[in-house]
């Protein structure tokens, strides 16, 4: 399985990066997605297939290198940025650090040493498959139990980890309000898109995607419910595999009707997060779509259960008892705060923004670092490779 990282490649030094990207080809942990040769462009040269990670020398111009480390902080604060120059005195170090960088690889490139920094600044476990994301696909057992609160908070508490690019996939056709929770006006729609597929490649598709403030690329349900039937199951099937090449983390909500459609997104899914409530008939219901997984292998064993709305009025049956009705375990919790999110909705703002510090934000935070590091209320504090820490 290829687990390398994917690598952008800054240095305006053709002799230099040709080396470079040499070396980083020998260390078997990263490929060299992208290279240019402009430091003025690298902030553009993000927005396109995923990138893990970014590595930019400075020596060709140290001032607008690290100018343009500043900008890439600022614009795309969770791509990890490795400096390196051949220069190795304190003061290009410092400088790297202050303009926002937490590591410094010194060149020539030693194997150990960029290996060692790679692994620092990406600790999490292997990087998923290069050209392959993880779909994961919420269904509810019900209407009304809260799925798109689910997706939407999802898909941006997860553009927060390393290196990670999000796609938010509306795939309720008739009455999806993804773009409405998150305050976006797309020019594309789901019908769009899969009316002209032949178009689209993974550039593009980043390109032409709303991109919320999160960094959460949204790609929303039609427009006019008439559009709903230009969307092809087949069409869609070849967009969602698309998604998966072009991004990190697809993140899809389904309706509740059941269309061709859902079932795609439900087959291609990595993880489907089957959301509920402790209610007679969500669980019923839920029982119920147990019972329809069940009959496809292999598709059971990918269905983690959220309870939503713990702690409400409503709620009459035990969660052990809820356990027993499904016949699974549930994965999470989410407390009942109905002010909160309501209020978020209103605002068109995730509720992470509204209310940071909430138990509903920490609910919602455990469950995106079940597939991805996204970190918590406190950074932890940046390791500094062994020549950075001589400088801090």
């Amino acid at each position: 399985m290829d687990t390398a990282r994917r690598l952008l490649l800054v240095d305006p030094d053709s002799a230099s990066r040709a080396a470079v990207q040499a070396a980083l080809s020998g260390l078997g942990m990263v490929r060299v997605e992208r290279s240019i040769a402009d430091y003025d462009g690298a902030v553009r040269a993000l927005d396109g297939p995923a990138i893990d990670l970014l590595l930019i020398v400075l020596d060709a111009d140290p001032e607008r290198a690290l100018a343009a480390i500043r900008q890439i902080r600022a614009a795309a604060p969770r791509v990890p940025i490795l400096p390196a120059s051949r220069s190795r005195d304190g003061e290009t170090i410092l400088k790297a650090l202050r303009a926002g960088a937490t590591e410094f690889l010194p060149l020539p490139i030693d194997a150990e040493e960029a290996r060692a920094s790679i692994d620092r600044l990406m600790p999490s476990a292997a990087p998923e498959v290069a050209g392959q994301g993880a779909m994961l696909t919420i269904v509810g057992a019900s209407g009304g139990v809260g799925c798109t609160t689910l997706a939407v908070n999802l898909a941006t508490m997860l553009a927060k980890a390393p290196g990670a690019s999000v796609a938010l996939v509306d795939l309720d056709l008739l009455l999806g309000c993804v773009d409405t929770l998150l305050d976006v006006m797309p020019e594309l729609t789901l019908a769009d898109v899969t009316s002209e597929i032949d178009r689209y490649d993974e550039t593009l598709l980043h390109r032409v995607l709303t991109r919320h403030e999160s960094g959460v690329h949204v790609l929303s349900a039609p427009t006019d419910m008439e559009d709903a039937a230009r969307v092809e199951p087949e069409a869609l099937r070849r967009l969602l595999e698309l998604l998966l090449r072009a991004f990190r983390f697809v993140v899809v909500d389904v309706s509740k009707g059941f269309q061709a459609t859902d079932f795609i997104a439900l087959e291609l899914a990595d993880t489907i997060l089957m959301v509920t409530q402790l209610d007679v008939c969500s669980l019923r219901n839920g029982a119920r779509l147990m019972q329809l997984f069940r009959q496809v292998e292999g598709v059971s064993d990918r269905v983690k259960v959220v309870v939503n709305r713990v702690g409400s009025d409503i709620t009459s049956i035990g969660l052990k008892k809820a356990e027993e009705t499904l016949g699974a375990p549930i994965g999470w919790q989410i407390p009942n705060v109905s002010d909160i999110v309501n209020s978020a909705r209103v605002k068109g703002v995730p509720i992470e923004v509204e209310a940071p510090k909430h138990r509903i934000t920490r609910a919602l935070q455990d469950i995106a670092r079940g597939f991805a590091p996204i970190g918590g209320d406190r950074p932890p504090k940046p390791f500094l490779g062994k020549f950075a820490a001589m400088f801090t």
